[in-house]
């Protein structure tokens, strides 16, 4: 389906009109605020997992167990792979 839309936007055919009553204006206005108002929690989460995973490095386990990466974890310094 994605690929069926992006075919006919490349075509030269395909136009974008700017809508000039306020009957379509307005509808698309309070559709984007409500899609908007939907992702904000899922953003809002996904910054407090990074922020977690930043403030907890130790919590994490290298990815590879080579020697470098063992003397980085006896010294402290992060490490994940």
């Amino acid at each position: 389906m994605v690929g069926l839309i992006i075919n006919s936007m490349g075509s030269d055919e395909f136009k974008v009109i700017p809508a000039k009553e306020y009957k379509i204006i307005i509808p698309r206005f309070l559709s984007s605020i409500m899609m908007h108002i939907n992702v904000e929690s899922d953003i809002r989460n996904g910054i407090n997992l990074m922020k977690w995973a930043i403030n907890h490095p130790n919590k994490f386990k290298a990815l590879s167990n080579s020697e470098d990466n063992r003397e980085l974890n006896a010294k402290g310094d992060m490490c994940f792979g």
